[in-house]
């Protein structure tokens, strides 16, 4: 589908079309990894949270 675009447009504006191709190629990779990233972080910051919450029971439990 890429080709067939660039093949017939590449009369009008040659590099126009390339920029807007391989920024649609950049968005489509970055996608993946920010969404990996983000339930990453939510998840890590969620655990971090969660042993705080641990520690101050058990110091609670044992005073």
């Amino acid at each position: 589908m890429c080709k067939t675009s660039l093949e017939s447009n590449r009369k009008d504006s040659e590099q126009a079309v390339g920029q807007g191709i391989n920024k649609g190629i950049l968005y489509l990779l970055a996608m993946p990894f920010l969404l990996v990233g983000t339930v990453g972080g939510l998840y890590w910051h969620r655990q971090r949270r969660f042993e705080e919450v641990e520690e101050r029971r058990r110091n609670i439990l044992e005073n």
